[in-house]
């Protein structure tokens, strides 16, 4: 009994104490955050029917391409390559190993294998999500306990999982997860590399932002550049032979290709040089027609080379200087540059075949980011919307609130007091978090973004929030030496007091996704029935983008993408995708639209009136459509079914 109780006395002084690093502690609080986030965001969202939300099927139509071994990209959107990359070698190796296994299902291919599975598929895609939604919160905890100490780390973490915005991403499968994800290793490697003084972590944490930027291209803004402010706020030149011949050779390749580059750019715009093979490698021409995507990269590419070249030239022959040039040819930056430019690349390989698809994506973003107002003309109506978020928050029938990063009284004022303290203790360390965090409010560029954009960024502002939590318990340590009780159940109660505070938005928005999705999960059967009863199969029938549809719908997009059904899978072709344009029905001439009602307004009725106003569908108010049917949901987002002629002069709009 005695050798017993000395066993326990000793794990418990071992393991079980809040010491500087109470590793079983910690463990079990990132544990407890991750169970929470499994049962209240991301269940039962991830078992939701494949086709329950057409945002998710561009990543699984290239999937199956590229487990085709067709890998000619359409989708560049977001683009989520990286994730699409490891999802087909997941899911080919699962085809595989049941084809081994003798699978009846395998025997035809892994195109028919994928359609047959699909759910499994989709399943597998989420998971992969949620996963990387893991590892984002494990490294937020891993950053912010190597800036503060372990308790700023959980009440990062604790806020990450808590933060309505993050928690939006795991209703469907989306790529936020998966490119903060890589922000963090990147961010992570650095400040490990920063310690270790290696030149593989520099490279790796360039690498990663790199991969960071080919998952989600506004990303590039989260992840390099605190990188390189940590470069120039912590220096290190390499004095290892091969380190710098590495990176002589790829600052070499970085100021050939500015070079090459700016100068086509140059001598195109002013008309000395044909598009050529060339010119087209460097994106300075297209053989399609994309003038809104190819004008910024020529401006670009020429801004570089009256930069980056005459400053290399200037620095290089000037004797004062070819110091310093040589000491930044061989620092840390120019390392964490070469990794970033491999990591794209490396993450983004389908842009060299598929370049036509990257610069009609690009040149739909010029199109969208003009439409709203310059920077400089809302500022403020841009900060106080991604800080503090717009809509009532008080909501549970309409759209999910539009939460900013504050979304408590509390966490304002933490982050200002952590900002007072970084600046007028000078801590150094936090420097490149706080100028990121800024730059990652300045990069948005309207109200017609969704404050999910600021996602990239959110782990900058929650490690500022940290701060004075992990000081103040600092000072109770010192205060409560001989009290270790206090400072013991401070960690405890602080966490308690974030949950609570911070539960109610999360269980907000988890209606929200009762009310939008569950809604219309649950009723698009009954959807079905009434369109296979009341219409012909020669009528065309929109469904409205971004929302529960059949799976016919999304079928056809898939057909449209040159990604071919296999026979009997399709059991119509009357339903299509429909981003809620008007210029799409007035082709069509006639037909139905299938719409949310609640879901319509805003991101579609209010959406076009801001950004094209000719392009309005208002089946509300328009006398050219005719409600059909409604199919009601126990939450009251119904889905709502109304025809069209445009050939008709002056239709009536009928009662139910």
């Amino acid at each position: 009994m005695t050798t017993i109780t000395h066993f326990l006395k000793q794990f418990s002084d071992r393991h079980l104490q809040f010491k500087d690093k109470p590793a079983i502690a910690v463990g079990i609080v990132l544990t407890a955050i991750l169970l929470y986030s499994v049962t209240i965001a991301a269940y039962p969202t991830i078992i939701y029917p494949w086709y329950s939300n057409t945002e998710e099927f561009p990543y699984i139509q290239e999937i199956i391409r590229f487990s085709a071994g067709d890998f000619r990209q359409e989708f560049f959107d977001i683009p989520g390559t990286p994730l699409m990359a490891i999802g087909t070698l997941l899911w080919s190796s699962y085809y595989w190993l049941l084809s081994l296994l003798g699978n009846s299902d395998t025997t035809q291919g892994i195109r028919y294998f994928s359609f047959k599975h699909m759910q499994e598929l989709y399943l597998l895609m989420r998971i992969i999500s949620y996963l990387f939604y893991i590892l984002s919160v494990v490294l937020t905890y891993k950053i912010s306990a190597r800036l503060t100490n372990w308790v700023g780390g959980l009440v990062s973490a604790l806020m990450l999982a808590l933060s309505p915005i993050y928690s939006q991403t795991l209703w469907h499968l989306r790529i936020e997860s998966t490119s903060l994800g890589f922000v963090l290793l990147a961010v992570w490697l650095i400040l490990l590399a920063l310690e270790h003084k290696s030149y593989k972590l520099y490279l790796l944490s360039g690498v990663m932002a790199g991969l960071a930027m080919a998952t989600r291209y506004p990303s590039i803004s989260a992840g390099i550049p605190i990188l390189l402010f940590y470069c120039a706020f912590y220096p290190h030149v390499f004095t290892n032979q091969i380190a710098r011949r590495i990176n002589q050779v790829a600052f070499g390749a970085i100021v050939l290709c500015v070079v090459i580059g700016g100068g086509q750019a140059l001598l195109v715009k002013s008309g000395l040089l044909a598009p050529n093979f060339l010119t087209d490698f460097f994106f300075v021409t297209s053989q399609g027609d994309h003038p809104k995507a190819i004008a910024p990269i020529q401006k670009l590419w020429i801004l570089l080379l009256f930069t980056i070249a005459p400053a290399s030239l200037f620095l290089y022959l000037i004797p004062k200087t070819k110091g310093f040039f040589q000491h930044l040819v061989h620092s840390s930056a120019i390392t964490v540059s070469t990794g970033f430019i491999g990591g794209l690349f490396l993450g983004l390989p389908t842009i060299l075949w598929s370049k036509e698809y990257f610069l009609s994506a690009l040149e739909a973003f010029s199109t969208r980011n003009q439409a709203t107002q310059p920077l400089m003309e809302n500022f403020f109506n841009v900060v106080y919307f991604f800080m503090f978020g717009a809509l009532n928050m008080s909501s549970t029938t309409s759209l999910p609130p539009e939460v900013g990063i504050f979304y408590l009284v509390w966490d304002t004022i933490l982050f200002f007091i952590g900002l007072f303290l970084i600046v007028f203790r000078r801590i150094k360390f936090f420097y490149p978090i706080v100028l990121v965090a800024i730059l990652g409010i300045s990069v948005q560029y309207g109200k017609l973004q969704t404050t999910r954009h600021i996602i990239a960024w959110l782990p900058y502002f929650l490690c500022i929030i940290a701060l004075p939590v992990a000081v103040f318990y600092e000072k109770l340590k010192l205060i409560f030496q001989n009290k270790k009780i206090i400072y013991r159940l401070f960690p405890v109660a602080l966490l308690v007091f974030v949950f609570i505070t911070g539960y109610k938005m999360s269980y907000v928005n988890l209606l929200s996704v009762k009310t939008i999705y569950h809604d219309k999960i649950m009723k698009i059967h009954e959807m079905d029935q009434w369109l296979n009863t009341n219409l012909q199969a020669s009528d065309r029938v929109f469904h409205v983008c971004c929302e529960p549809v059949n799976q016919d719908a999304i079928l056809s997009w898939m057909q449209s993408s040159g990604i071919k059904v296999p026979k009997g899978v399709q059991q119509s072709e009357r339903s299509k995708i429909w981003f809620g344009d008007k210029e799409t029905l007035l082709a069509a001439q006639q037909g139905y639209i299938v719409i949310g009602k609640l879901s319509f307004q805003i991101p579609y009725i209010d959406y076009y009136k801001k950004i094209r106003p000719e392009s309005v569908t208002d089946p509300f108010n328009d006398p050219t459509f005719k409600l059909e049917t409604e199919v009601p949901g126990e939450f009251g987002n119904s889905f709502i079914v109304y025809s069209f002629d445009f050939r008709s002069s002056n239709p009536k709009k009928s009662e139910l």
